[in-house]
């Protein structure tokens, strides 16, 4: 059975709130209890200026897809995806000096529910881990045939 959803996910760094959305792909296998899937996504945040004891203006966006591997139990049919969402991180400071820049991201990401083999749809929570800010966004996603 491939289902075909949405995810949405939140969290703050540095005082600035992230967001993230996107569309996932779930194939799973009642029979052997295996499950596959991909995700693309991307986002964005914006600290306006003054915030946090900062003179300093950030816009900073995202983009990434996943592949992801993982199981469903056959009985319950709880489902455990994991992956590594890959793709750029892209921003603009607006301070005394205006700088860009655009760096890579490997972010570990995690996606549990269930899947209810009746009616053929899904729904669970999605955890992004941005490791070299030690933040996690946290979120939800559905999905259906």
């Amino acid at each position: 059975m491939t289902l075909t959803g949405t995810f949405f996910a939140t969290g703050e760094v540095y005082c600035v709130a992230r967001h993230f959305t996107g569309t996932l792909n779930i194939t799973v296998d009642f029979n052997t209890g295996a499950a596959t899937g991909s995700l693309t996504g991307g986002g964005g945040g914006q600290r306006e200026r003054m915030s946090c004891n900062s003179d300093t203006a950030v816009n900073r966006t995202f983009s990434f897809t996943a592949p992801l591997n993982g199981s469903i139990d056959v009985e319950s049919g709880a489902l455990s995806l994991s992956g590594i969402a890959t793709g750029t991180y892209q921003g603009i400071v607006y301070g005394p000096q205006r700088t860009s820049f655009t760096d890579p991201i490997a972010w570990p990401l995690t996606i549990n529910g269930t899947v209810v083999k009746a009616s053929r749809t899904g729904n669970g929570t999605i955890e992004l881990e941005w490791s070299g800010y030690q933040a996690t966004f946290t979120g939800d996603w559905q999905a259906g045939e």
